[in-house]
């Protein structure tokens, strides 16, 4: 920041709040009849927030200008950025030392717990 790095908000309120509402709602549900009918609604929420983040994203973020996001996994694979747009993915080295040890247990047909 002290170099002329600026913190842009990816997400809007009236976006974010119903998307986490929905998310509350779907953690409680216990039968199908009633997930069928509030996860689309959360489906929807959550397609515009992140249609919401990449509008910002493209709008703010200039050629050869760089930026760091911060989202969950589920999140950043759901996440369509432009073409133009290379991606970093930088894991911190606990969750890589898991992940590590999940996909080599996979790739030798141990099986997992």
């Amino acid at each position: 920041m002290e170099k002329g790095a600026q913190l842009i908000p990816l997400e809007e309120k009236s976006i974010f709040f119903p998307y986490l509402d929905w998310g509350k709602c779907l953690s409680v549900i216990s039968t199908q009849e009633v997930f069928d009918k509030v996860y689309p609604l959360y489906r929807e929420t959550y397609n515009k927030r992140l249609d919401k983040i990449v509008e910002i994203i493209d709008k703010n973020l200039a050629d050869a200008e760089a930026g760091l996001l911060i989202l969950k996994d589920e999140d950043r694979l759901s996440l369509v950025l432009p073409p133009d747009i290379e991606l970093f993915l930088v894991i911190p080295p606990a969750f890589d030392d898991i992940n590590r040890w999940f996909r080599q247990r996979f790739n030798s047909g141990e099986n997992i717990p």
